[in-house]
């Protein structure tokens, strides 16, 4: 799963929760976008106005690709201006398989479009233009597609809410076990969480420390963006933390 590379992240969960909590600048910035999702996901929708697939095609840059293995011509044919599906037969176990891809802006049948980038591989050899053709099933182009993607002044998705209806959110549990660094007190605890929390840029609004009769250390800190439930044992140089967050994801 790469977690050493900077590069990777991993969001775990309902994935048309995940979309609506991705941070604003990924949104048209991918040059690719890889889909594999199970049926009863790609049928469910992530806003009113956008079902999954129209939701992940908005990360792509203008002239960003997005791919989907199996039977997704149709869907993608209706948002993207050039889609093409091909198959690649004789493959083992499932004998064939389908891949569809879609762009704004390349032209998936000129040879103009197609580059090796002599990248080593097991299933597909060098570049051959007569054997990457012979690949192609289907292709549209719908040039209309492209303006469904425009702001209009009526837009609900540019439009502040006044009173906020739902909203996503994310609990982590983090576990930090042999800790370097000696808390003698419970306020000692809470300044450290308060000025760690306040460094990253979230709005500490109030701590509170309840009154636990056994060993447990526990600090509450509550955010406009969340709050953070903190139990320390120093005996044991242990401490868990309990992380709720509505908004303010990236932090």
């Amino acid at each position: 799963p790469h977690w050493d590379n900077e590069k990777v992240e991993w969001w775990f969960g309902d994935a048309t929760k995940s979309l609506t909590m991705l941070p604003k600048e990924y949104f048209g910035s991918f040059d690719m976008v890889l889909v594999d999702l199970s049926e009863t996901v790609m049928s469910l929708t992530v806003t009113k106005e956008l079902d999954v697939m129209n939701a992940l095609s908005l990360l792509l840059k203008p002239d960003g690709i997005m791919l989907k293995n199996e039977l997704y011509f149709k869907v993608m044919s209706d948002i993207f201006e050039h889609t093409l599906q091909y198959w690649y037969y004789d493959v083992p176990t499932i004998c064939s398989q389908s891949m569809v891809i879609g762009s704004n802006a390349i032209n998936f049948v000129r040879h103009v479009n197609l580059t090796d980038h002599n990248v080593h591989n097991l299933l597909i050899g060098p570049l051959d233009y007569d054997k990457h053709f012979e690949l192609y099933h289907d292709y549209a182009w719908h040039p209309d597609n492209r303006k469904k993607n425009c702001i209009r002044e009526d837009d609900e998705l540019e439009q502040v809410p006044v009173r906020q209806s739902n909203s996503p959110g994310i609990m982590m549990v983090v576990e930090a076990e042999n800790t370097s660094m000696t808390i003698h007190s419970i306020n000692e605890m809470k300044e450290l969480l308060t000025k760690t929390l306040t460094d990253e840029g979230f709005n500490i609004m109030s701590t509170f420390v309840p009154e636990i009769d056994d060993e447990d250390n526990v600090v509450i800190v509550v955010m406009e963006e969340g709050y953070v439930v903190s139990h320390y044992w120093p005996d044991y140089k242990y401490c868990g933390l309990d992380i709720y967050l509505w908004s303010s994801f990236a932090k």
